[in-house]
């Protein structure tokens, strides 16, 4: 064998370590060098409608020449719009779509050719939980952000993956780039479940890899096809919120048909009419007085003897001692509870109330045109009602409904959102109606300063009430500082867009 010098041999070694940590160098960046390539390659989206108004604000990164990816939503309804790169001042017009994907909610724009840098696409089924990545994007249309986390789950849902990060994704941040430490786009950031516990999302770059291959001749916005599918299909169907750790269920969006021209419908439950409702997470179960017990020990001011008579009618927590429920009740809804202490609560918990409409078509589970949250027909196996057993009873005695949901009618009344109004139908807006206020927003923000006589929707009937009341269908009201011993509430979680 030949003998080689010690000198070339030590030179060899350090040569190959050279050549090893070069090699690392070039499979791995630090956060800067990833953040100032990921900047050059990332655009701002402005889309308008018809008439030039902005509509939606969104983020997209180059792919290749002119071809820029991004969410189908974000381009949704639009007529025109333009993309601008993260710090420059040129705006570029985009020409249209090249190819598209409805259910995975992506779409490949094309704009000019301008010589920008490019992302390239890493492979998503090599990602591990735990593993570092940075999403890229711009928030509510502010320029820039870039920010870390790892992958805390690798969703498997029935239509495919779905990567779920600690990144945090803001509104006008939804698609844009998800990098890996190569700086790879390793996916596409979706949407953030609002005050979720690390419930931000992202499409697999492999799905936008087989769209690339799918790119023809650039058609107008205006011809994109409807979205076929709400991009929420993809988040978990049920979460549970950190502060009260209660379970939650996704109600997708989409149309239903709200009211009844049944026989024996109400005029105010008439006429039977179309609306659209964003997405919402509703929780799985009515309140409990346990639930309940946590709030008033983490909010003093909701105690019993605390909370000023304007917010109550005198009877606020009529069978609690002090602070403690009533013996054996722990799992029972929580009544004698105003509109005020019902929305208190929510607001502790990082939730709100539902809308009237968002609660029918919670109710209905799915189901179209039946009395009741399971079919046409009731008896003592599916609700607590007719006075038949003297009171309330553990929330989840009986099946849910098709969407995970128990008690939605019988047991308790449950507060919305909504002040009571018999003629809402007939001027009721198409897309999440709400009456009695200019916004949920705005309510929110004053509820407190609302009219204690202004009367607020109940819905799905009680222990008390005949098989009447629990109809889907039936809208019935209380004043807002009423509480009863059949009135309770659940809450909701806003989806954002």
């Amino acid at each position: 064998m030949k003998k080689y010098p010690r000198k070339l041999l030590l030179s060899f070694v350090h040569l190959l370590i050279f050549l090893s940590c070069v090699g690392t160098e070039a499979r791995t960046q630090t956060p800067q060098q990833i953040a100032k390539k990921a900047f050059r390659s990332t655009v701002l989206l402005v889309m308008e409608d018809a008439e030039g108004q902005p509509l939606s604000f969104g983020s997209g990164f180059f792919i290749g020449d002119g071809q820029i990816a991004t969410n189908f939503h974000v381009v949704e309804g639009a007529a025109s719009g333009h993309a601008k790169l993260v710090g420059k001042e040129a705006k570029f017009n985009i020409e249209g779509w090249t190819a598209i994907d409805a259910q995975r909610d992506l779409i490949i724009l094309k704009v000019p050719t301008f010589g920008p840098e490019v992302i390239s696409l890493g492979n998503s089924d090599l990602t591990e939980v735990g593993e570092t990545v940075y999403a890229v994007g711009n928030p509510r249309g502010l320029e820039g952000t870039f920010s870390d986390g790892i992958i805390s789950s690798i969703r498997l849902l029935e239509s495919g993956k779905l990567i779920q990060i600690t990144a945090p994704i803001s509104s006008g941040s939804s698609g844009g780039p998800v990098l890996n430490q190569k700086g790879e786009a390793i996916g596409v950031s979706v949407l953030s479940v609002r005050d979720g516990q690390n419930l931000n999302f992202a499409i697999p770059s492999n799905y936008l890899k087989n769209l690339l291959t799918k790119v023809g001749r650039a058609k107008p916005l205006f011809q994109a096809p409807a979205l076929t599918e709400d991009p929420t299909m993809h988040l978990p169907a049920k979460i549970t919120t950190p502060i009260d750790r209660r379970t939650m269920a996704l109600i997708p969006a989409g149309e239903f048909r709200m009211g009844s021209n049944n026989t024996d419908a109400k005029a105010y439950e008439k006429p039977v009419h179309t609306v659209y409702v964003d997405a919402f997470y509703m929780d799985t179960h009515e309140v409990t007085n346990a639930d309940y017990k946590k709030f008033v020990d983490a909010n003093p001011e909701w105690q019993k003897y605390r909370t000023p008579l304007a917010l109550h009618n005198g009877k606020y927590l009529k069978y609690w001692n002090g602070n403690n429920y009533p013996m054996g009740k722990a799992n029972h809804p929580v009544v004698y509870v105003s509109w005020y202490a019902a929305l208190a609560y929510a607001e502790w918990a990082g939730k709100r109330l539902p809308t009237e409409t968002e609660w029918e078509k919670a109710a209905r589970g799915g189901l179209r045109g039946k009395k009741y949250p399971w079919g046409d027909s009731i008896d003592s196996n599916h609700a607590n009602f007719g006075n038949k057993i003297k009171g309330t009873i553990a929330v989840g005695s009986y099946p849910a409904n098709g969407y995970g949901l128990y008690d939605m009618v019988g047991n308790v009344w449950e507060w919305c959102l909504d002040e009571y109004d018999a003629d809402f139908y007939l001027v009721s807006p198409p897309r999440n109606p709400l009456s009695g206020a200019p916004s949920v927003k705005w309510l929110l923000l004053n509820y407190i300063v609302v009219k204690s006589d202004r009367s607020r929707v109940l819905r799905g009937g009680s222990w008390l009430y005949s098989t009447q009341a629990m109809r889907v269908a039936n809208r019935f009201w209380n004043t807002s500082a009423g509480s009863t011993s059949d009135l309770g509430f659940r809450c909701v979680k806003t989806v954002p867009p």
